[in-house]
């Protein structure tokens, strides 16, 4: 059982793949970035979260995604493009999930490269 007797060597207890699609178009305006948060049930904060969208749009980049909250993963959308772009709804993304098995405070205790 994962806790604080773990010792930290980066072991992971879960692993997952989900696909979500958008229920609402997200908008980015011109040379700035946005924050969008979903709701996934299961997602804990220290979760590591890798994100793959499914189709392109043209200047839109995912340039960071953690877990805000419980069953809540924001990502960091950034437009690099002259004029505002929008992810339409209905946009489908895979996401990959890999929790730690020794988490403390929301962080996972991985070890350390010295």
């Amino acid at each position: 059982m994962p806790g604080p007797t773990t010792y930290a060597q980066g072991n992971m207890a879960h692993e997952f793949v989900l696909q979500y699609a958008t229920t609402a178009a997200i908008t980015v305006t011109t040379q700035t970035s946005t924050v969008a948060t979903f709701s996934i049930v299961g997602l804990l904060p220290g979760d590591l979260v890798e994100l793959n969208q499914t189709s392109h749009v043209a200047g839109i980049s995912a340039t960071n995604q953690w877990v805000s909250a419980p069953n809540t993963l924001s990502v960091q959308f950034m437009n690099s493009t002259g004029s505002s772009q929008t992810i339409p709804s209905g946009t489908t993304f895979i996401i990959g999930v890999e929790r730690a098995d020794n988490v403390v405070n929301g962080l996972p205790v991985l070890s350390q490269i010295v």
